[in-house]
């Protein structure tokens, strides 16, 4: 009897190995990290038998599928069990021996979003059997090999695999493509002032067509396409330092005070006639628009430049700033010191009126540029005129009497009428309210009249009976 078996399936001792499902999703976790193509030992006879049955059916039909495969060797002389020839089968594929199509679509290990378990179980799910089609492997060209090898070590800087499976070389490529990407989106999603914008995307664009591509085959072809791109891409990203710019940390310090200086200046400008200044700030502007990183240096020079020339300006500026508020200050507190009213309305007009000055005074020292600075001398104004306005307010509401006779119209004792004596009250104009805001002169006559015009302006309201003084500004 254990003869008559032992003729009957004379094959089955090429199975050296029994195997069980879980044998089989371990194969698919080498997939990009062990020795693919080399046989582990197991099975060999049964392998090359598989291997060759396969290659026999596809010279008859176009399809051969793993239920032909799984029933052939089922019988004598082989009589291996299902679970044994899918195992088989499975190790054919990893080592790129086979390729496979699950009803037209194209099955590949370098399809990274598919798990161990998802490929196992095309294999061991027999509801998937007859839809699992096997076809020899066409191996990809030597120099499709090669040119792939070169592009990894010149492009994406990996000098090592740890296969030399068609397979396994594109697995690990990808993985290294798909670092790569993440690391360029990185370096795009910061400043768009930041420069090389355009190298970054052209990446991205090259980078992503690789990664759609699922078939081994279709992604050594692809590679081979893209071979001049992604080399003169690789030089355009060094030869510009967008490499160097976007991993060094202190090149993007530099480049962005260069940017807050254009800022500063940007909102500084219509004050600044210092032509040196000008011209620095014009050159680093335009430096930085044109988005080339090999221009650090200059940047970095210019910046430290216009820092030097910039604070020279802003300190005199500064000066006349805060004298102007300091100048509001003491005379706003004069003013309430030398007016006529009650105390303790005196003494909150002066608690509020330093408080809000002193907040102007504050933020005229933290300004960075000279229209944050401008701004605080109109800030001052303001609060300068308000307290004008409450002091008015307050002195109309002081009665001072004049005691006059007045002669009785009856017989009755002689009465006293008081007659309110109109009340003076300081105000605050500005030059443009005396006249025209602008004055065209061209002679030392020109300027007599206007003057003599402004001199007639301010004395017609200075004597109208209700204004002590005036403060004039420009």
């Amino acid at each position: 009897m254990q003869i008559t078996v032992e003729n009957t399936y004379r094959n089955l001792d090429y199975i050296t190995a029994a195997k069980k499902e879980s044998d089989v999703v371990d194969l698919f976790k080498e997939r990009g990290g062990l020795e693919l193509d080399v046989l582990d030992g197991d099975n060999q006879q049964a392998l090359t038998s598989v291997l060759e049955r396969i290659s026999s059916e596809n010279t008859r039909n176009t399809k051969v599928s793993l239920k032909t495969i799984i029933d052939k060797f089922a019988m004598a002389p082989y009589g291996y069990h299902d679970i044994d020839v899918a195992w088989l089968v499975a190790k054919l594929f990893v080592t790129g021996k086979i390729e496979i199509n699950l009803d037209g679509e194209k099955i590949s290990l370098a399809d990274t979003r598919r798990t161990n378990q998802e490929f196992a179980n095309f294999f061991t799910k027999r509801q998937q059997h007859e839809h699992l089609s096997l076809k020899i492997k066409q191996a990809i060209p030597a120099k499709q090999v090669k040119t792939l090898k070169e592009i990894a070590r010149d492009v994406f800087n990996k000098r090592s695999f740890n296969t030399e499976s068609e397979d396994g070389l594109v697995v690990e490529l990808r993985q290294t493509i798909d670092n790569d990407l993440e690391t360029l989106k990185n370096y795009d999603g910061r400043k768009n002032q930041y420069p090389g914008h355009v190298y970054l995307e052209k990446g991205i664009s090259y980078f992503n067509r690789l990664l759609q591509i699922t078939d081994t085959a279709e992604f050594y072809a692809e590679v081979a396409k893209l071979e001049d791109d992604l080399l003169d891409w690789h030089e355009d990203m060094e030869d510009n330092d967008v490499f160097d710019f976007y991993r060094n940390s202190k090149s993007q310090e530099f480049w962005d005070k260069g940017l807050m200086k254009v800022e500063i200046y940007d909102k500084s400008k219509e004050f600044i006639t210092d032509a040196e200044l000008v011209t620095v700030a014009d050159r680093l502007a335009n430096a930085l628009n044109a988005g080339n990183a090999k221009k650090l240096q200059g940047i970095k020079d210019d910046t430290e430049l216009f820092t030097e020339l910039f604070t020279k300006v802003f300190d005199q500026e500064e000066q006349k700033v805060s004298d102007q508020l300091n100048e509001h200050l003491n005379n706003g507190l004069g003013l309430i010191k030398d007016t006529d009213i009650d105390e303790a309305i005196k003494d909150k007009l002066s608690h509020d009126f330093t408080s809000a000055m002193q907040n102007i005074i504050n933020g005229a020292k933290s300004a960075v540029n000279i229209q944050e600075l401008s701004s605080k001398t109109i800030l001052g104004d303001r609060h300068y005129e308000s307290l004008l306005r409450q002091i008015e307010k307050e002195l109309a509401k002081i009665i001072v009497p004049n005691s006059v006779e007045v002669t009785p119209t009856s017989n009755t004792e002689k009465a006293s009428t008081e007659i309110t004596a109109p009340i003076k009250s300081p105000k605050m104009r500005r030059i443009s309210q005396y006249g025209p805001s602008k004055w065209h002169i061209t002679n030392e006559n020109d300027l007599d009249t206007e003057l003599a015009k402004l001199k007639a302006n301010i004395l017609e309201q200075l004597n109208d009976g209700e204004t002590s003084y005036i403060d004039v500004s420009l």
